[in-house]
């Protein structure tokens, strides 16, 4: 309960339903739809029994209501599902689709509230709240504490067990198991879901957000299915873990119902001071994170509803309320909106009522900056026409589809970062922040979004306390990706926090031990700790299992060229052949080595041994055979030399003549430079395959 008392002392126990029970949403053939790229799954045709009632809902009950309501709710027939309007029908986990079309008109979308236990009649009521005492339910204490830019933060979701409690049927199991991201075997499984009881929903929901953890509309359906079983606590528990990562403006609006409902706003009920407050502060604390969405226009509805029929007593407060609602208007109307030109003549009309002088004034004062914010708003409705605002984040996989809402995004945020509307640079930078954020809700498992927003903030908005936060959350969104990990150490890197920096390469060694990501630590270790910096991450990479001849190359090549030491970039080399004697590649970059040092006798020594080394390998004996001869004729004074190895290679392969014309080419052109034409030698080459051909 500490999580939304604004006094953080736990006082407030559980809310319980007042008076009615809202049963959760009937068991549905439909299917739980998904953004996919193919043809939405068809659930199992094979019938789930439902189970009979389960002791823990009866515990549930127990917990939220007192021992004697109980015993009289068993007396009771359950209550008939509560019946919304059309245009208002609650959020049907079983029967969600996905609706890609955001072309909503200007006047029209105000969001929607879609739980109808937020839609009860009467407040949520405390097990003992048995007097007019007012609740103070409003923002997580521990939430509101954060600064604004500092946010949102990572969702909060811990990766599930590997042999899950409640499995759902094995084919779509067997699917998820093959590719977790895999959108049609999890609509059907989250559908098979509902069937059962309250404990295999939660945990197929803690698996598909542990998946998908910015999918707002899941963490709504989740919300649901505790708000239909009058589990409020963890109502509670789930908004403080995705309110904040999860900047979605039906999201947002359910919380700011919820906490109405939790002090008592309903219909004509007459809130006391820290009521109001309380929804205010919760109002604010909405607007802050998505009031400047282009969908955010129910928000600012609601809250000046809310505001214009408070009930007041005395002039001083209508005054306070009159000003209060001013204010409100003027921010409304700076923000780039669907509705917006409803909301200014909203606003015309409540200062014409008030003083059509003063009217004519502040609406000559407050019509450019509408104008302006008309103006960016048709340009931004055109650019998001055609967005998914509610398409999973996957990593990237070169789907056209996939690629082609990317590139829409950012001609958006490209779109934003010019400042039409020539907002300040503090309201410029949260809105970029935001447009990001928005981007990330999509593609939060894409490493190049995380790295643009953090380098963007940092470099053009001089925000690095931002630019570190976005780097932190991507390393949580991909925790085994070098990419972003590499990125945001040469980041800290740069900054002089080298601590911090090697900090960040162990944290993904923890994740991803792969030898790219020693490779990478070695070269850091050597910029920031000197010689043996490296060496110290070379030991520990010879003990992992997924260390291979790439670590003992990059060091050896570091000792030579960076410590100028050639009798250790020589030892490295040999430990290297000695455990990857097969290496093919290996044993070209020691040749290359050798070769540098110019020591001609222990060159041809290494030539004959990975000669004798490649056995019956052809392809790398002729390549090791080729560079021999490059070398000889570089290096060797002697024709006789050169000649012998000649004819060793001709009896090897005798399709490779080297006395032949093409032989001769071969060994007297130098770089791009050769003694024919290439006429001439397409010319050879076709006189050369008749000869093999006749011999």
């Amino acid at each position: 309960r500490a999580c939304f008392n604004m006094s953080f002392e736990g006082d407030a126990a559980a809310p319980v339903l007042p008076t009615e029970e809202v049963p959760p949403p009937p068991p549905s053939d439909a299917v739980t739809t998904m953004e996919t790229d193919t043809v939405q799954p068809v659930p199992d045709p094979t019938p789930t029994p439902t189970p009979a009632p389960e002791a823990e809902t009866e515990a549930a009950q127990a917990v939220v209501m007192k021992p004697e309501e109980v015993v009289e709710a068993a007396k009771v027939p359950a209550a008939a599902p509560q019946t919304l309007p059309a245009s208002e029908e609650a959020y049907d986990p079983e029967n969600a689709t996905v609706d890609d079309d955001d072309d909503e008109d200007q006047d029209e979308d105000m969001g929607t509230v879609t739980s109808p236990v937020l839609r009860s009649s009467g407040p949520i009521k405390r097990e003992e709240e048995c007097s007019d005492k007012p609740l103070d339910v409003a923002i997580p204490a521990h939430l509101a504490a954060v600064p604004p830019l500092v946010q949102p933060l990572v969702p909060n979701v811990s990766a599930p067990s590997a042999t899950p409690q409640y499995p759902g049927p094995d084919r779509y199991e067997a699917r998820i198991a093959h590719d977790m991201y895999d959108t049609e075997a999890w609509a059907s499984l989250l559908h098979d879901a509902h069937s059962h009881n309250i404990d295999h929903i939660r945990e197929m929901y803690e698996r598909f957000l542990w998946v998908f953890p910015t999918s707002a509309r899941h963490w709504r359906a989740y919300i649901e299915v505790e708000l239909a079983r009058r589990n409020y606590n963890k109502v509670e528990a789930l908004f403080v873990r995705c309110l904040r990562p999860v900047p979605n403006v039906d999201l947002w609006r359910t919380y700011v119902q919820y906490i109405r409902l939790v002090n008592g706003d309903v219909r004509d009920a007459d809130l006391t001071p820290s009521q109001k407050d309380n929804i205010i502060k919760a109002f604010e604390f909405a607007l802050e994170h998505v009031g400047m969405d282009i969908s955010s226009a129910g928000i600012w509805t609601d809250y000046l509803t809310f505001v214009k029929t408070m009930r007041t007593s005395g002039s001083f407060e209508d005054s306070q309320k009159m000003m209060q609602t001013r204010k409100l208007y003027q921010r409304a109307i700076e923000i780039p909106m669907h509705g917006l030109e409803a909301t200014w003549r909203e606003y015309d009309a409540f200062e014409n009522n008030l003083n059509k002088l003063l009217a004519t004034e502040l609406l000559k004062m407050w019509g450019p900056k509408y104008t302006k914010a008309r103006v960016v708003y048709r340009e931004r409705k055109v650019l998001m026409d055609g967005l998914s605002r509610t398409q999973l984040a996957r990593p990237p996989r070169g789907s056209e589809k996939d690629e082609g809402q990317l590139a829409m995004w950012l001609k958006l945020l490209a779109f934003e970062k010019q400042n039409a509307q020539s907002i300040d640079p503090a309201v410029l930078r949260a809105r970029i922040t935001f447009t990001y954020n928005q981007i990330l809700l999509h593609f939060y498992r894409d490493p190049e979004i995380w790295n643009e927003a953090a380098m963007y903030l940092h470099e053009h908005l001089n925000n690095p306390e931002t630019a570190t936060v976005f780097f932190e959350r991507g390393l949580v969104a991909l925790s085994s990706n070098p990419l972003i990990h590499f990125a945001y150490a040469d980041y800290l890197e740069a900054a002089k926090k080298t601590q911090e920096a090697r900090e960040i390469y162990e944290r993904l060694l923890k994740n991803n031990s792969s030898a790219l990501v020693f490779v990478q630590y070695m070269r850091f270790a050597r910029r920031c700790e000197g010689v043996e910096g490296p060496r110290k991450v070379f030991k520990k990479a010879r003990a992992a299992d997924s260390c291979s001849y790439h670590v003992y190359v990059a060091l050896a090549y570091m000792e030579y060229h960076v410590n100028k030491d050639p009798k250790v970039a020589r030892n490295l080399f040999e430990a290297a052949v000695t455990k990857y004697p097969s290496n093919t590649d290996l044993m070209q970059h020691y040749l290359t080595f050798i070769e540098a040092l110019n020591q001609e006798n222990n060159t041809r020594v290494l030539y004959e041994r990975f000669l004798a080394a490649a056995g019956d390998n052809p392809k790398w004996t002729l390549e090791v055979m080729n560079q021999f001869l490059a070398f000889e004729d570089t290096q060797s004074l002697d024709i006789q030399a050169i000649l012998k190895l000649e004819k060793r290679k001709a009896q090897l392969f005798p399709d490779h003549d080297p006395l032949g014309v093409l032989g001769l080419v071969q060994r007297y052109k130098y770089l791009d430079l050769a003694p024919c034409t290439n006429v001439e030698l397409e010319s050879f080459a076709r006189t050369s395959s008749r000869i093999h051909e006749s011999q």
